[in-house]
């Protein structure tokens, strides 16, 4: 995940949909889980990858309502797992 504030603040302010409809169009346009793929990531690494700590956690904030922005930083960090 970069690390500018440039970013940071894009995803500080990304408003993910409302309700419902919104949130499951949204998971199935980008073909995963937001919410499972985030307890992969926090398990991967509480485990063996601490260094992925500060890009989890700040995308766990966004787990309730997640924003394409979002599921785009997320796969970001399985990229570079």
């Amino acid at each position: 995940m970069k690390d500018d504030s440039t970013y940071q603040k894009i995803l500080d302010n990304a408003i993910g949909p409302t309700n419902e409809e919104e949130k499951h169009v949204l998971q199935q346009e980008m073909k995963f889980s937001y919410q499972q793929a985030l307890g992969e990531a926090l398990f991967a690494m509480v485990t063996f990858r601490p260094d992925i700590s500060f890009a989890i956690i700040k995308l766990a904030k966004f787990a309730n309502s997640p924003a394409k922005e979002h599921y785009i930083a997320l796969k970001n960090v399985f990229r570079y797992l």
